[in-house]
């Protein structure tokens, strides 16, 4: 868990308002096209990082992808993103977005749920092989 939560305040460093205009000139590092959780190691991303979250089921690292990716286009109206992790039995990602107001600058919140990163659970290595 340690290990997590140093990640989980790293990214949300990297995703808060201020250093939203860096992180939209790096958006195609998103983009659909190839193998995008290599690509985030341009962005610095620790590969203790990279290699936990290639373990996900690629529908939903998708699912992060396009969140990122479609946030990081919306021009002046990015909004920033909380990120939380929480120990699972089975890997799951929840996410909200609060859009903009006069009071608030609105943002999403990306709650990533699996298991801890040193369980050495792969997927097909179960009694049945699913």
């Amino acid at each position: 868990m340690p290990w997590m939560q140093r990640l989980v305040n790293e990214l949300n460093d990297r995703f808060r308002f201020e250093n939203l205009p860096a992180l939209v000139e790096q958006r195609e590092l998103f983009r659909a096209e190839g193998d995008w959780v290599e690509r985030l190691q341009g962005l610095g991303a620790p590969s203790a990082f990279t290699q936990y979250l290639a373990k996900f089921p690629a529908g939903l690292r998708e699912m992060l992808r396009a969140l990122v990716y479609e946030d990081l286009g919306r021009g002046n109206a990015v909004l920033p993103v909380t990120w939380a992790w929480a120990p699972a039995y089975d890997y799951e990602i929840q996410a909200w977005e609060c859009p903009g107001n006069l009071g608030s600058l609105g943002g999403i919140t990306i709650l990533v749920r699996s298991r801890y990163p040193s369980d050495g659970q792969i997927p097909g290595s179960g009694p049945s092989g699913a």
